[in-house]
């Protein structure tokens, strides 16, 4: 029985990936979420509004060896959406936080970020 035990939670350890919820800025403008399937982040433009979409990635490593931090822009326009893949940068089972905001890119200064949406790598 012990045996058995140890082999379960060996395998429920073993995958622990989840995608995120979708995160919208305040004002809906854009949205960003994450999927653990290929450790990608999304970020819409929902409006035409001469501004763009923005995400923020924040990731911190689970063995306290430091993290990543990432701003994605997304300037194509909108109703547009664009991925950035992270693969072996966002180690397995780690927590990965993404919000949605708007932004200027030449300014590189984004507004109307709400909660970040949690997802695991």
């Amino acid at each position: 029985m012990g045996l058995s035990v140890l082999g379960s939670q060996s395998a429920s350890a073993a995958y622990c990936s989840e995608d995120s919820s979708v995160a919208y800025s305040a004002y809906g403008h854009s949205a960003a979420w994450f999927k653990h399937d290929g450790d990608k982040v999304y970020v819409k433009d929902s409006v035409a509004d001469g501004h763009s979409g923005v995400a923020v990635v924040s990731v911190s490593y689970p063995d306290g060896s430091g993290g990543l931090y990432d701003i994605i822009w997304n300037r194509q326009g909108a109703g547009t959406t664009i991925s950035v893949a992270y693969g072996t940068s966002m180690p397995e089972c780690t927590q990965v936080h993404v919000s949605a905001c708007v932004g200027e890119y030449s300014t590189r200064k984004y507004w109307d970020c709400i909660a970040a949406r949690p997802g695991i790598a």
